[in-house]
């Protein structure tokens, strides 16, 4: 009998009994039902969470006997539609529906798809993308967060009620009830979260489709490691060990520990870090000799300066961001297909951008002249 207030999550696979050993080995903390596509019914689209379905679907023989091509959907991602269009007109809770295959490079061409996996959920109607290949552990997180990020939707939400709709909101996400709050707020209105289309239970899918295909892939107001490390100018090893060793305490009332919050890794409130640096420096925060000897007294001097005097963080050929940086004087800022408008700006080493054409095609147009042939001879950024 399921558990009634555990995430329940139903993966579809055709090679069920195989998937239904690995998945009771992984033990994620969600009601797991898997079934053959051929077993799926009503009863368990109306008791799931979440929706994994394979991509590659061969061994379907009840699909494969049938001579109606419209009965015949080729693979996952077909499956996938039909069922939501299944869910939508059920009675129950929001359902959310993720694609898991080994075969995700057919559907980001030219992209390696495991720094995609949020673009390709994004193209196909999908909350989100697991790569069937990542380490299972990997994917049963992956799994058990989404599950339970659906699962604690609002019931209903409100209409026309800002106040009411803020509340819930800061209730989702954790956030803090500290002096910085109301920043942190600020910082989440503006990227532009769908508060207009939350009005039925289910339409809180497009809330959860926001934060985690377009906030925690991109440099909002939640902080990445790599942010952290440039924010302090000091190096992501260093910062590493300094957060090991003390350094997290400092930052702890500003980690993000709302829903998703082990999706895509650590993340803090980028108003909180700043307010405790704020703090600890005695308002010479923007000080960068005073930083780092505030917070290097919290973790035994480990912290180490960052070689850039001015680093930014920098996004990788396939426009990931992660931890490199560079000095902001060598650098140019890129405008990615996919790039929120509210992130921060995105860029690259002006040399990484002379040498990829990928990348100096998305170079601004206040930049491209810097990585332009006549360019080549000329300075740095101003």
């Amino acid at each position: 009998m399921l558990a009634p207030n555990r995430p329940i999550t139903l993966i579809i696979d055709d090679h069920a009994d195989d998937e239904r050993a690995k998945l009771r080995l992984g033990e994620p903390d969600v009601e797991l039902l898997v079934r053959h596509p051929q077993d799926v019914d009503e009863a368990d689209l109306r008791e799931a969470d979440v929706v994994v379905i394979d991509y590659i679907l061969d061994d379907w023989p009840d699909r494969d006997a049938t001579a109606t091509i419209s009965l015949q959907p080729p693979d996952g991602l077909a499956l996938a539609s039909v069922l939501r269009g299944h869910a939508e007109k059920l009675a129950g809770s929001p359902t959310a529906f993720v694609l898991r295959s080994a075969h995700l490079p057919e559907l980001s061409p030219g992209f390696p798809p495991e720094t995609r996996l949020h673009v390709i959920a994004q193209q196909h109607n999908l909350e989100w993308v697991l790569n069937k290949n990542a380490a299972f552990d990997r994917q049963t997180t992956l799994i058990r967060s989404l599950s339970a990020a659906v699962k604690s939707l609002p019931e209903t939400w409100p209409t026309d009620d800002a106040d009411a709709t803020r509340r819930l909101v800061e209730h989702w996400l954790a956030l803090p009830d500290r002096r910085w709050q109301h920043l942190a707020w600020q910082d989440i209105e503006d990227c532009r979260p769908p508060w207009h289309q939350l009005v039925e239970r289910k339409h809180g899918l497009r809330f959860v489709r926001w934060f985690a295909q377009r906030i925690l892939p991109y440099p909002c107001f939640l902080w990445t490691t790599g942010r952290l490390a440039a924010r302090l100018r000091v190096t992501h090893e260093s910062l590493l060990d300094g957060l090991s060793k003390g350094l997290n305490d400092v930052f702890e009332s500003a980690q993000y520990v709302g829903q998703l919050y082990d999706f895509l890794g650590d993340r803090w409130w980028g108003s909180g870090c700043e307010a405790i640096l704020w703090g600890i420096t005695g308002g010479n925060s923007f000080d960068p000799a005073q930083t780092l000897a505030a917070t290097n007294q919290h973790c035994g001097n480990v912290l180490m300066r960052s070689p850039e005097l001015e680093p930014v963080l920098c996004v990788d050929e396939n426009f990931e961001i992660g931890v490199d940086v560079c000095e902001i004087a060598k650098a140019v800022r890129v405008q990615p297909d996919d790039w929120p408008p509210y992130a921060e700006q995105a860029w690259v080493p002006l040399e990484t951008a002379r040498e990829n054409a990928r990348l100096r095609a998305c170079v601004i147009a206040m930049d491209r002249e810097l990585v332009s042939d006549e360019g080549q001879t000329g300075g740095e950024v101003e």
